[in-house]
């Protein structure tokens, strides 16, 4: 159930992302696949904060991950 949880949720920020910046890179995707549930629900409500993805980064960066 917390597997599909995430991918849920991975498959919804990828795809939100995709429209607002374009194709995030392999190892950005790579990266946000492999965070906690919780941070991946941090960064879901985030999302609308970003201007571009130079700031989901810095949001990466600051929760230490």
């Amino acid at each position: 159930m917390l597997l599909l949880s995430i991918f849920t949720i991975c498959r919804i920020l990828f795809s939100n992302w995709y429209k607002r910046f374009g194709e995030l890179s392999t190892e950005m995707r790579s990266h946000i696949s492999s965070l906690p549930l919780l941070i991946l629900e941090d960064l879901s409500e985030a999302l609308l904060d970003f201007g571009n993805l130079a700031d989901v980064q810095v949001w990466l960066e600051a929760v230490g991950n």
